[in-house]
């Protein structure tokens, strides 16, 4: 019996951490081989395509940030990267052109004949990407796009690959697989590093050397609450560089407004009760990713209510119209959603419908239909179904005045069912163009708002028009 009850320790110990051994066993294996790359001088870069002989693939690992490689226009192109011998990979470093691929591959090979994923992503937002994965063993590296983002191909200044042993090291994660799987997404873990305070975990991400970063962006797999991520250099004190309060949203972007170089990161996190937070991914934020004010009405628009949000702020693209007087200079612009900026630069003015329980709706989830007064007037016109037996349609004109040109808006609802319906019609300015920023707009403030006059009619002026 004494027996019996000294080996139950024992096994619950080991069911409760060999995923932590099994983590650091992966780690140790991986450091064993990490070996340094042969010189630049001896790499080769190869492609599927070249556009011109001043974008030919060498220009894309010359150390050299103004020169570049592009490929054709045509989905499915390829960059490759003969290292002259095999070497242990543990990520590539990519400065993409404004001709970036959201959706792309790093493939792996020893022999340049058969080949493996090393990495997969769906959702780069381009400019600088820190590509981390598990250590593989490869001479060949190869770069492959799926669908273009942009009408221009595919092009960039620099890929250099990065040796197993320049690859971040996570710390205070459980997981049953290599921790570095967590950056390609490949795997799942729980924090399990105790905090400064009770309730509260804490993950170390160590990087080989003094790198620029904004930070890290965070895929939840569980319940979690605040999230706070801080850095520091070689030495000295931690530095808050973004947190995320409460507990909404599968993610946390956690990014400083401003780029830091940082040799270490440290996350932590407040536990939900009862659960040990538990992380599906991360992300090392480059330069490029910073915390700006559109990133951040980005990931407001992700969360709550998503559907009725503007469609670019879910990196749509936009499609509108413009509508003014014969010969003036001053435009606006109708989307194809029945949203208005009135002039170039103004807040976004919405539409939404609400029903009588509250429900809210917005035309971006709705089948719309466009269409222009008698076929042909300059009156464009947006049509779309708010609720079962009810139309909405917002058409737009302008006028010429004294003062200068007015664009006139009518938003019109039409029951087309037997039934009363009852609800009402609100009309949302928000600080927002149009246009996203990759389409030449961004942010509009909103500084100030004032109604004037009373009755049916009253006016409201945003920032003072």
């Amino acid at each position: 019996m004494p027996r019996r009850v000294l080996l139950l320790p024992f096994f619950a110990s080991v069911t409760v951490w060999p995923a932590v051994v099994l983590g650091m066993l992966a780690g140790a294996v991986a450091n064993a081989h990490d070996q340094t790359l042969p010189p630049r001088a001896q790499w080769r870069a190869s492609s599927s395509s070249g556009a011109q002989p001043a974008m030919e693939p060498a220009l894309a690992i010359d150390g050299d940030e103004s020169t570049k490689w592009g490929g054709a226009f045509s989905p499915g192109q390829w960059l490759q990267v003969d290292l002259s011998r095999t070497a242990t990979i543990g990520g590539v470093l990519i400065h993409w052109d404004s001709a970036f691929a959201a959706a792309y591959l790093i493939r792996s090979s020893e022999d340049g004949q058969h080949w493996q994923t090393a990495y997969e992503t769906a959702d780069s937002q381009g400019g600088r990407d820190y590509v981390l994965f598990p250590a593989v063993r490869a001479r060949y590296l190869r770069l492959v796009s799926a669908p273009r983002t942009t009408d221009w191909g595919v092009s960039v200044f620099e890929f250099e690959p990065l040796a197993a042993s320049e690859s971040p090291r996570i710390t205070g994660l459980q997981t049953s697989a290599d921790p570095a799987a967590l950056w390609s997404a490949a795997a799942s873990g729980t924090i399990v590093g105790p905090g400064p305070r009770a309730g509260t975990r804490e993950l170390h991400v160590r990087l080989p050397r003094a790198l620029p970063v904004s930070g890290l962006e965070v895929f939840w797999a569980s319940a979690r609450r605040d999230a706070r991520l801080e850095g520091r250099g070689v030495s000295g004190p931690w530095r808050l560089l973004a947190d995320d309060p409460g507990s909404l949203g599968d993610s946390s972007f956690l990014a400083a407004r401003e780029p830091r170089t940082v040799s270490e990161l440290r996350l932590r996190v407040r536990a939900a009760p009862g659960h040990l937070p538990a992380i599906r991914r991360l992300r090392l934020l480059s330069p490029t990713q910073a915390m700006t004010t559109m990133k951040r009405y980005e990931i407001v628009a992700s969360r709550a209510h998503h559907e009725l949000f503007p469609s670019s702020l879910h990196g749509q693209q936009v499609y509108w119209t413009a509508v003014g007087v014969p010969a003036g200079r001053r435009k606006s612009v109708l989307d194809e959603y029945g949203d208005l900026e009135a002039f170039k630069g103004a807040p976004l003015v919405q539409p939404l419908w609400r029903d009588r329980s509250g429900r809210t709706a917005a035309a971006y989830e709705a089948s719309a239909t466009h269409s222009l007064r008698n076929g042909w007037m300059p009156m464009p016109a947006v049509q779309w179904s708010p609720q079962p037996g009810l139309q909405l349609r917002s058409e737009a004109i302008a006028a010429a005045q004294a003062a200068g040109p007015v664009t006139l808006v009518r938003h019109r609802l039409v029951n087309t069912g037997a039934s009363p319906v009852d609800g009402q019609l609100a009309i949302v300015v928000r600080p927002m163009q149009v246009n996203p920023p990759w389409q030449h707009g961004g942010v509009s403030p909103i500084r100030t708002v004032e109604i004037a006059g009373t009755g049916v009619r009253p006016v409201v002026n945003v920032n003072g028009r």
